[in-house]
C-alpha cells in the first residue's frame, strides 16, 4: 500500500544549533543606556529627531507615538538599508517578540508570540492599507509580493491585537507597510545584488511627473538557489506602479497596480520509508497582481474623507507525479495543489475634529474572498466568504497630560457572525519626556475558509487518503490582551526608549488533530466509525479543526533607539515571553522563543562610507504542526557600503555579509528535510541618476 500519508506535510523545517547568548545585547543595553546623559550633553535636537515620531497605522490616525493606543515599532530607510535583508521578512528580526523562520528558501513564517505554524494565520498585514494575507490558507506569501525594498519608505508594527481598527486576523498583531509615494522617486535607480548561492537580484526604478501629476514604476527580479540539499530555488519577476493625481485644492486620487510572477522549485530530493517519493522534486509557478484606487478629500480644517477600493489576485499551479507505485502496477499518482484566491475590498473613511480636544474616525468596508482549490475542498466550484465591518476610534485629549482612546470595530462573517472588538487606552504624560500607557483590548481571528471547509484528500487507483475533513462549525478565536507600557522620548539626547508589560488570554484557538487519537482505548471503535460513515482513508484516521485549546501569554519587551551625535546610532530590543495553560496542546507552550535580542549598530563614516552590525538572538521554539523542537539560533550580518557623488548621479556599491557566526539549522522539520543557513555574502551597485 502506497504511503500516501506522507503527502500530508511535503514543505521543509529545520533546527537551530548555537548556544545561547544572550549577554550580549545584555551588556550593550546595561553599560551604554546609563552613560546617555553625558555623552549626550551640549548636542542639539535638530543632531536627532524633528519631534516625536508620528504613527499612522495603531488608531487610523496620525498620532505622536506617545499617544498611540499600542506598542509600535517604526522600521525607517536607514533601519532598512542598513540590516543587509534581501528579503522583506528579515526585518521583522528587528521587532521585539517578533520570530522569522524560513520554511524553505522562498517561504518564511512571521510570528509576534507565537502560536504559529508555516503559515503564521494570526497576523494582519497591510500594504498601503491593502491586505495582504490569503483567504485561502491564510498567511502571506511574502515571496510573491510584488515590492523590492527599495519601494518600502518605512514600516509600521503594532505590537499587539488591534481588530478595533483593522477587524479580524488583527490578532496578535498587524505589519502596516507604507511604500514611497511618487513625488518622493523622480529621476531613474538601477540596483544589481550578486552572491553566493546564485544571488541574482536586480530592479530598474522611474518615477517623473509634472504639476498636479507624478508617477512611479519598478520592475524587479529576485533570484537565488535557496539551500543547500533542498529543491528551493526562486525565480520571481515583479511590477509594481503609482500614480498620484492632485485633483485640486481638496482632492486626491492615488491609483496602484503590481505583479509578480514566479516560478520555485518543490518537493523532496529524499525517499519515504517505502522507498518511494511521493513528492518528487518539481517546479511550481506563482502569478499575482493587484489593482488598488485611493480618492482622499479633504473638506474644512480637520475633516477628511477616503475611499479605497483594490482586488487581489493570487494564483499557485502545482501539478505532479509521484514516483511509481509498485502496488498500483507501476503508476505515476497525479497530484494537484493549486489555488486560485482572489479578494475584492470597498472601505469609506472619515476623520473628523468635532471638538479642539476631540478626533474621530470612523468607516465602512465591504469584502468578498473567492477560493477554488479543488483538492482542498473536494469540488471545483468556487467558494465565497463576505464580510462587513463599521469601526471607530475617538481620541480624547482630557487634560493636557492624559489622552484617551476609545474605539471598536463591529465586524459580520458568513462564517461566524458578528462579533465586537473594543479597545480602551490611556496614555499619561508623566513629564514633558516620559509616558505612562495601559491599554485594554479585545480582538478575534475568523477561521479561514480551509479550517471551516476542508475536505482534502488524494485518490490513488483502489485507494482514497482523506487528509483533512471539517466536521463541525468552528467559532473565532478570541484573545483579551492587557498591556502597560513606558515611553521615554528625549531628542535632545537622541533618545527613545519604549517597554511593554503584557498579560494576554487567548481563547478557542484553533487545533488540527486526528480524530481517532493513537493510544485512546475508542480508538479501534473510532476507525471503524470513520469507514461507517464512508470516510476512506489508508489508516482509518483523518484531521480535523476545532476550537480546543485556551492560553496565557504573558512577558516583558523593550526597544531603544539611541543616537550619539549624527553618527552612531544603536537600535536595540529584547522581549521575554511565556505561554501557560492547561490541559492544552503542549507544543502551544513552547511556540515563542522565551527570550530574544536584537541590536543594530549603525556607524556614519566621513566621505560617504557607513558601516553597520546586526545581532540577533532566539531562544528554541517549536512550530505547531510540525512536532519537532527547533533549538536557539544567533546570527551576526555585517554591511559596508561606500557612496560616490558627481553632480546629480550617485553610485553606491555594498557588501554584505550575513551569519558571520556560521551555519544554523532553521525550521526544522525531520532528520532528512533542514534548512541549512550558512555565512553568504553578496555585493550591491546602485547607481542613482536625475
Amino acid at each position: 500500500m502506497p504511503d500516501l500519508p506522507a503527502l500530508r506535510h511535503h514543505r521543509a523545517c529545520s533546527v537551530f544549533q548555537h548556544r545561547h547568548r544572550r549577554w550580549l545585547l545584555t551588556a550593550v543595553v546595561t553599560f551604554t543606556y546609563p552613560a546617555l546623559a553625558t555623552a549626550t550633553e551640549g548636542l542639539s535636537e535638530a543632531d536627532y529627531l524633528e519631534d516625536i515620531p508620528v504613527v499612522l497605522s495603531a488608531a487610523r490616525l496620525a498620532q505622536p507615538v506617545t499617544e498611540a493606543p499600542a506598542a509600535v515599532t517604526v522600521i525607517d530607510r536607514a533601519m532598512i538599508e542598513a540590516s543587509g535583508a534581501r528579503q522583506i521578512v528579515d526585518l521583522f528580526r528587528l521587532v521585539p517578540g517578533f520570530t522569522v523562520g524560513s520554511i524553505n528558501g522562498y517561504n518564511s513564517s512571521v510570528t509576534y508570540h507565537g502560536i504559529a505554524d508555516e503559515y503564521s494565520r494570526r497576523m494582519q498585514v497591510l500594504i498601503d492599507g491593502r491586505s495582504v494575507y490569503l483567504p485561502s490558507i491564510g498567511g502571506v506569501a511574502w515571496a510573491d509580493l510584488p515590492i523590492t525594498l527599495a519601494d518600502i519608505d518605512r514600516i509600521e508594527v503594532i505590537r499587539g491585537p488591534d481588530s478595533a481598527s483593522y477587524g479580524a486576523n488583527s490578532f496578535l498583531g498587524v505589519i502596516s507597510i507604507s511604500t514611497r509615494h511618487a513625488t518622493e522617486d523622480k529621476g531613474s535607480s538601477v540596483r544589481l545584488a550578486y552572491g553566493q548561492h546564485d544571488i541574482r537580484d536586480g530592479e530598474l526604478r522611474h518615477g517623473g511627473g509634472s504639476g498636479p501629476f507624478a508617477y512611479h514604476l519598478t520592475l524587479g527580479q529576485r533570484a537565488d538557489n535557496g539551500f543547500d540539499n533542498r529543491h528551493d530555488s526562486q525565480r520571481v519577476r515583479l511590477f509594481n506602479s503609482r500614480i498620484e493625481y492632485q485633483l485640486g485644492v481638496n482632492d486626491y486620487l492615488e491609483m496602484q497596480f503590481g505583479l509578480s510572477s514566479g516560478a520555485e522549485q518543490a518537493g523532496s530530493i529524499f525517499l519515504t520509508s517505502t522507498n518511494i517519493n511521493l513528492d518528487p522534486p518539481h517546479i511550481k509557478t506563482v502569478n499575482s497582481h493587484f489593482e488598488q484606487l485611493h480618492w482622499l478629500h479633504s473638506g474644512a480644517p480637520g475633516h477628511e474623507y477616503s475611499l479605497r477600493f483594490y482586488h487581489d489576485y493570487h494564483n499557485t499551479n502545482e501539478d505532479y507525479q509521484t514516483d511509481p507505485v509498485a502496488l498500483l502496477g507501476g503508476t505515476r499518482i497525479p497530484i494537484s495543489t493549486d489555488i486560485l484566491a482572489e479578494r475584492y475590498d470597498l472601505e469609506f473613511q472619515g476623520t473628523d475634529t468635532p471638538q479642539p480636544n476631540l478626533r474621530l474616525v470612523w468607516g465602512a468596508s465591504a469584502r468578498q474572498d473567492q477560493v477554488t482549490a479543488p483538492t482542498f475542498f473536494a469540488t471545483a466550484r468556487r467558494l465565497n466568504s463576505a464580510l462587513y465591518r463599521l469601526f471607530g476610534n475617538l481620541e480624547w485629549h482630557i487634560t493636557p497630560t492624559l489622552v484617551s482612546n476609545v474605539g471598536a470595530m463591529q465586524e459580520h462573517t458568513d462564517i461566524t457572525g458578528s462579533k465586537l472588538s473594543p479597545r480602551l487606552a490611556l496614555n499619561y504624560h508623566v513629564t514633558e519626556h516620559q509616558t505612562v500607557r495601559a491599554v485594554v483590548s479585545s480582538a478575534t481571528r475568523t477561521p479561514i475558509l480551509f479550517e471551516e471547509q476542508a475536505n482534502l484528500k488524494f485518490v490513488a487507483g483502489p485507494y482514497t487518503d482523506q487528509i483533512a475533513l471539517s466536521t463541525v462549525h468552528l467559532d473565532s478565536e478570541r484573545i483579551d490582551a492587557h498591556e502597560l507600557g513606558y515611553l521615554l522620548y528625549w531628542p535632545e539626547r537622541g533618545t527613545s526608549l519604549d517597554v511593554k508589560i503584557f498579560h494576554d488570554l487567548l481563547r478557542d484557538i484553533i487545533r488540527a488533530e486526528k480524530v481517532c487519537q493513537t493510544g485512546d482505548p475508542a480508538y479501534v471503535a473510532c476507525v471503524s466509525r470513520n469507514k461507517s460513515n464512508g470516510i476512506d482513508t489508508v489508516d482509518g484516521n483523518y484531521n480535523h479543526f476545532r476550537n480546543a485549546d485556551h492560553v496565557a501569554v504573558h512577558g516583558l519587551e523593550f526597544q531603544i533607539d539611541q543616537r550619539f551625535g549624527a553618527t552612531t546610532r544603536i537600535v536595540a530590543g529584547y522581549a521575554h515571553t511565556r505561554i501557560t495553560g492547561h490541559g492544552s496542546d503542549p507544543a502551544l507552550f513552547r511556540s515563542a522563543p522565551v527570550d530574544s535580542y536584537h541590536l543594530l549598530l549603525i556607524e556614519q563614516f566621513p566621505q560617504d562610507t557607513t558601516a553597520s552590525l546586526a545581532y540577533y538572538q532566539f531562544g528554541d521554539m517549536q512550530y505547531l504542526d510540525f512536532g519537532n523542537h527547533t533549538a536557539a539560533q544567533h546570527r551576526l550580518d555585517l554591511r559596508l557600503a561606500h557612496t560616490l557623488r558627481h553632480d546629480d548621479n550617485r553610485i553606491s556599491l555594498a557588501l554584505t555579509v550575513q551569519n558571520l557566526l556560521g551555519s544554523y539549522q532553521d525550521f526544522y522539520y525531520n532528520k532528512d528535510l533542514k534548512n541549512l543557513f550558512d555565512r553568504r555574502a553578496f555585493v550591491e551597485l546602485a547607481w542613482q541618476l536625475p
